[in-house]
């Protein structure tokens, strides 16, 4: 979330030196974990283990957005190809991997940040050849 020692300390009500010790792995204050998941809105699985919960409703439903945001952007990607395919004198269904990725990627970075600015200064870098 970039946030600095000291902000995520604050947010949780907890040392900053705690959060450096919770880093280095030197957990001696268990329930600090629980503070910093509430300060992040993030599951307690996910800060002890690396793992979300998955029967949590919310992680479940954000996931669904994002394969829902993907699958947008996938979509996005193969209309691009195919405008671009069609300014490079190729035929639109030709498959360009190296485009669609970049695309991809572009279009699902714009649809997860909001920044539609940098995605359509990117997509005029696809549009030159590499």
């Amino acid at each position: 979330m970039g946030l600095t020692q000291g902000e995520l300390a604050e947010k949780a009500g907890i040392s900053q030196q705690l959060i450096g010790k919770i880093e280095s792995c030197d957990v001696s204050k268990p329930g600090s974990l629980e503070e910093i998941a509430k300060a992040l809105q993030v599951s307690y699985s996910w800060i002890k283990h690396g793992a979300a919960d998955i029967s949590n409703k919310s992680v479940s439903s954000n996931i669904d957005s994002f394969i829902l945001t993907a699958d947008s952007s996938i979509d996005e990607a193969i209309n691009t190809m195919i405008i671009i395919n069609g300014q490079r004198g190729l035929a639109p269904n030709e498959l360009n991997i190296e485009v669609l990725k970049r695309a991809f990627k572009i279009s699902l970075r714009g649809k997860l940040t909001g920044d539609y600015v940098t995605a359509a200064i990117n997509v005029d870098d696809i549009k030159r050849p590499r």
